[in-house]
């Protein structure tokens, strides 16, 4: 498990596939942050789009980075979600 690794899951509610990222990992644990982007078809490295925080504009909400974290053990999330690519940061040489 890497920070930045996207992984991809199956939505039962919404019928749609939902993305992760994770955003900090510990050798027990990793937390993993919702992104903005539901799609139809299962999303893959190659069609990842520019990846943003979940952005509630429901009702009454302002449309503010809603960050849905979640810890989950590797074990839990590899067993929940497909990763399907890493989107961290890249630093200049």
């Amino acid at each position: 498990m890497r920070l930045g690794d996207v992984f991809t899951v199956r939505s039962k509610r919404f019928d749609l596939w939902c993305m992760l990222q994770v955003v900090e990992t510990a050798t027990d644990a990793c937390r993993v942050v919702a992104l903005a982007r539901m799609t139809a078809e299962k999303p893959t490295a190659r069609s990842l789009p520019p990846l943003e925080p979940f952005r509630s504009a429901y009702y009454y909400f302002a449309s503010n980075a809603q960050l849905a974290i979640c810890t989950l053990t590797p074990r839990e999330l590899e067993a929940l979600a497909e990763k399907i690519g890493n989107a961290a940061p890249t630093t200049a040489a």
